[in-house]
């Protein structure tokens, strides 16, 4: 899920002719543009990092972890839903398809994982495990 957030960030802010970084040239020129660009790819590389930190804490059998990250996969859903309903709803174009597949495909990763952390054998897992913090 960090892969696919890095490459739809990166590929909206410097591919193609509506990228990000060529509207944010117009409005505030090419350094500020340039810093903007770093400020949000240095957030980014943190929220994958602290997202990492919390699987690998899942995965040794934290149950907090677990759900952080039942918390966080639902609250980025939740945005991606939230922001296709701002136009209405309308059944997507060719065009918006460009713009939702990428919200899409991590909307539905972080829909399968959220499943998959409750699936029998993972609640078997959790309870499996004892652990002092």
């Amino acid at each position: 899920m960090a892969l696919v957030d890095l490459v739809t960030t990166v590929s909206g802010t410097f591919v193609g002719p509506d990228s990000g970084l060529e509207q944010m040239r117009a409005e505030v020129g090419r350094h500020g543009a340039a810093a903007q660009a770093a400020r949000s790819i240095g957030a980014l590389i943190v929220v994958n990092a602290l997202w990492l930190l919390f699987a690998f804490k899942m995965r040794a059998g934290r149950n907090w972890a677990r759900l952080t990250l039942v918390g966080l996969g639902t609250v980025s859903v939740s945005f991606f839903l939230t922001g296709m309903s701002m136009d209405g709803y309308h059944w997507p174009t060719a065009a918006d398809l460009h713009d939702l597949l990428p919200g899409a495909t991590q909307s539905l990763l972080y829909t399968g994982a959220i499943g998959s952390m409750f699936l029998p054998a993972s609640n078997a897992y959790f309870s499996g495990t004892r652990h002092a913090s």
